[in-house]
């Protein structure tokens, strides 16, 4: 992707980082003096109550949501001599309520883009889908909103979808909150070995999987709402 006049070329991913962040939401503030830094490669858990501000953070990482005041560094300079659409394409998302297409897997995950039945396959079984496409088939239809398929299913080609994107920053919101313990445990292990950066934001997991993450912040207990790394 070419960079906007202006703007500077965007380097390898090295760190990501907001530095005394004030965060709002309809005149609301979410997080204020927040110091949060990410380096390439970490696994990183960010946990807190329901409707605490996970997802707006995550967003604001996303460069979706600008800040009220402070710094968002992507490698140690301000994200805004970068061009946005960049910035944007460093992430993969995982929604916590995945957007379905009434038609196939195969199309659901690719989202019409020219990938091939390999890549496609290697995203899935990532994303712990091998069962369903032996059974059912690459084309198999899901339905209206998904309706053909379990909620855990759609979890996993929501899973599929971020994965085959190969994007160096994955952020996950309420990753596994749809699957079983097993499966929820399954894909960590899977993605834990990735060569990726992960953020996720979570409120219930087993302490099996939060032991394998390099950092798991609580942000309803910092009492600066700063992250030391």
């Amino acid at each position: 992707m070419g960079k906007a006049p202006g703007k500077l070329p965007l380097p390898k991913f090295q760190t990501i980082a907001l530095e005394n962040a004030t965060i709002k939401r309809q005149n609301r503030t979410i997080f204020q003096a927040l110091n949060f830094k990410v380096n390439r490669g970490e696994k990183v858990l960010i946990m807190a109550p329901s409707g605490f501000g996970k997802t707006t953070l995550l967003r604001t990482l996303q460069n979706q949501i600008l800040l009220e005041k402070g710094d968002y560094l992507y490698n140690g300079h301000p994200v805004t001599k970068f061009d946005k659409h960049a910035i944007a394409h460093l992430f993969s998302f995982i929604k916590q309520s995945p957007f379905m297409l009434s038609d196939t897997i195969r199309f659901n995950i690719t989202l019409g883009q020219g990938y091939t039945d390999q890549e496609v396959m290697e995203a899935a079984e990532h994303a712990g889908l091998a069962e369903l496409i032996r059974e059912k088939g690459l084309d198999f239809q899901i339905g209206a909103n998904g309706g053909n398929l379990s909620g855990g299913q759609l979890q996993r080609i929501e899973i599929a979808r971020a994965l085959i994107r190969k994007r160096p920053i994955l952020l996950a919101d309420e990753l596994t909150s749809a699957l079983d313990n097993r499966l929820s445990l399954q894909i960590h292990r899977t993605l834990f070995n990735l060569p990726i950066t992960i953020i996720e934001a979570g409120h219930k997991l087993s302490q099996e999987e939060m032991q394998n993450y390099d950092h798991v912040i609580h942000l309803d207990t910092l009492e600066d709402s700063s992250v030391v790394m």
